[in-house]
């Protein structure tokens, strides 16, 4: 069964270059944010006219194809059985040694999938400056609905995000990067996965030394990397 390397993160970290980007190299196969990938094969319509990153559209996709094949049993499927699904259909596709990157960042989703991959999961913990998240968070939310977005944070949590909504936006955001930062790092601490931590910046300043450091944890290598991205941001 092939391998995967899971990407945790915020939001706007940079998971879509990093992806990419370990698309190119040696054994990779980078997949974007497959929990959000799923979820939307299973919307009537959810991707109509996307082309996947290797240029085909997703009936044609070598990877994808297959999959959204199946949407009628992925559909009613929680998130670790969609995962057994997909892992039993790319085998025939991508062999054995292949490693697929999983850019889909939150940690609920890590903690869900573990108990599925085992040893064949290994985790980047990619965090970007304080300083760079919080310029491209606030950036982005400027530019959408607050109050429909602070209207669905009430309805998930009335009190917290009640007392949220009163604090400044920066404070707001140093807040929850700290956080989840830290919950992250506590869990993999405790997991007996193979994970490693990058600082986005780091990252850019010697990308083929940490994709080194990538492909030794991951055990990547051999064939030529593959990128199949359906979602994701490349606004970095």
């Amino acid at each position: 069964m092939p391998r995967f390397l899971y990407i945790v993160s915020l939001e706007r970290s940079g998971s879509t270059p990093l992806s990419y980007n370990l698309g190119l190299q040696p054994g990779f196969v980078a997949l974007g944010e497959i929990d959000r990938t799923l979820a939307l094969l299973t919307r009537p319509g959810g991707f109509d006219g996307r082309v996947c990153s290797c240029g085909a559209a997703i009936n044609k996709c070598p990877v994808w194809s297959p999959i959204a094949a199946a949407t009628d049993t992925l559909t009613p499927l929680g998130l670790a059985d969609r995962y057994r699904l997909i892992d039993r259909l790319l085998e025939p596709v991508l062999g054995e040694a292949a490693v697929i990157v999983d850019g889909s960042k939150p940690l609920d989703t890590l903690r869900a999938i573990t108990p599925v991959l085992n040893d064949r999961l290994s985790v980047v913990h990619l965090v970007k400056d304080v300083r760079s998240y919080l310029e491209s968070t606030l950036g982005r939310m400027a530019s959408m609905d607050q109050d429909r977005l602070w209207s669905e944070a009430i309805a998930r949590q009335p009190l917290r995000a009640r007392l949220m909504r009163v604090l400044p936006d920066t404070l707001v955001y140093l807040w929850r990067w700290a956080r989840q930062n830290r919950a992250m790092r506590d869990w993999l601490r405790t997991s007996d996965l193979a994970w490693l931590r990058i600082g986005y910046d780091d990252l850019c300043e010697d990308p083929e030394a940490w994709f080194a450091r990538l492909a030794a944890i991951s055990h990547a290598g051999g064939s030529a990397g593959q990128h199949h991205i359906l979602l994701g941001s490349f606004g970095y």
